[in-house]
């Protein structure tokens, strides 16, 4: 088995790992906080002053990781869901997703941020309600 290369996915020396401060090019994070910056231009913020390996190759490959092209390949019943108040992934790129694959839906969750953890108790709400709603349509053959 090969050893995993923390450099997988950098696309050569354009990408650069940086441990310090990068307040120059609009980003100030803590101290202990781990930045991958391309050019001068910051593509990601991890909260770890040092990510090991893994998830450096993991956070590099976040940030190339593009399928847009093949969305319309996917052919099942499809509910994208994402929070209004989510700072990683805004709502126009999840409705990119939902525009690019055949007959699915976008469910936006208005109080909620970035990931289950961050759920508005009321969006819990409406977000069991309308996957519970999407999943029996599916099931009556009402979407395909």
């Amino acid at each position: 088995m090969s050893q995993l290369n923390p450099l997988v996915g950098t696309q050569g020396a354009s990408v650069r790992r940086k441990y310090v401060s990068v307040r120059a090019h609009g980003v100030q994070p803590r101290p202990d906080f781990w930045v991958l910056v391309q050019g001068v231009r910051p593509l990601i913020v991890a909260p770890t002053a040092a990510p090991g390996p893994h998830l450096q190759v993991h956070l590099e490959e976040i940030v190339h990781f593009d399928v847009t092209g093949r969305l319309h390949e996917i052919r099942a019943p499809t509910l994208v869901v994402c929070g209004a108040q989510d700072p990683i992934v805004p709502v126009d790129r999840c409705a990119a997703i939902r525009d690019g694959i055949p007959g699915a839906e976008l469910l936006v969750l208005e109080h909620t941020g970035h990931g289950v953890d961050n759920a508005d108790e009321a969006d819990v709400g409406v977000f069991r309600t309308r996957v519970r709603q999407f999943l029996s349509q599916v099931e009556a053959g009402q979407i395909a």
